[in-house]
């Protein structure tokens, strides 16, 4: 009789740059053990070549279903692998609050339309556009299809933006391939994580001075 999707293994990949946060990595130990997998804390720089160094891992393993986690990321259930596979999608995504420095406010890596992150919190289980990777199950099916290298940083001058660079990060760019190639992202905004960043206050501060270059 076949398992139940929650009953699943998932192994836990985070990738790293050497230093991962303690509490991050008790909360993937734990995580991982629920799941009957392993964690992988896998090191490179940057950021992107580790995720690919995380994927030949997986690829090269029986495990069907990775879990990304970030080195400074600590979901705040235990369940969080079970959770995520009970939306039965392609991939699955929890929510990770990140500051928008640029607009001054909590948003949280998921965006249902393409036009922008949502902000906290997000309520129930629904489609999304785009996922981070911080907090992002993934089917082993995804990358094989994707084909490497799986996760990217894109750069390029816009030129209807008057030759000014645009950024793509390697999550949106792997959401749009993995949507383009017909897989489904889903989330289950349960999956609440914590986010540990160093902050400087001042610039949190209205009027506060900004530092001279």
């Amino acid at each position: 009789m076949p398992r139940p999707p929650s009953a699943q293994r998932v192994d836990v990949y985070m990738p790293t740059r050497g230093r991962p946060d303690v509490r991050a990595l008790g909360a993937a130990q734990a995580i991982a053990a629920r799941s009957g997998g392993r964690l992988h804390v896998v090191a490179g720089e940057p950021v992107t070549r580790a995720r690919n160094h995380c994927v030949r891992g997986l690829l090269q393993s029986a495990t069907e279903w990775m879990l990304f986690l970030d080195d400074d990321v600590i979901p705040q259930r235990p369940d969080t692998a079970q959770r995520l596979l009970r939306l039965q999608a392609d991939l699955a995504s929890g929510v990770v609050p990140f500051w928008d420095a640029d607009h001054r406010r909590m948003i949280v890596a998921v965006a249902r339309d393409g036009t922008g992150w949502l902000t906290p919190w997000p309520r129930g289980r629904f489609a999304v556009t785009h996922a981070g990777t911080a907090c992002l199950l993934v089917h082993r099916r995804v990358f094989e299809a994707l084909g490497f290298p799986w996760f990217q940083w894109y750069e390029a001058r816009d030129p209807r933006r008057d030759g000014q660079i645009t950024e793509l990060g390697e999550d949106v760019l792997f959401s749009a391939r993995a949507r383009e190639a017909g897989f489904r992202i889903m989330c289950d905004a349960s999956v609440r994580c914590d986010h540990l960043k160093e902050l400087s206050l001042l610039s949190l501060c209205d009027g506060a001075p900004r530092r001279r270059r």
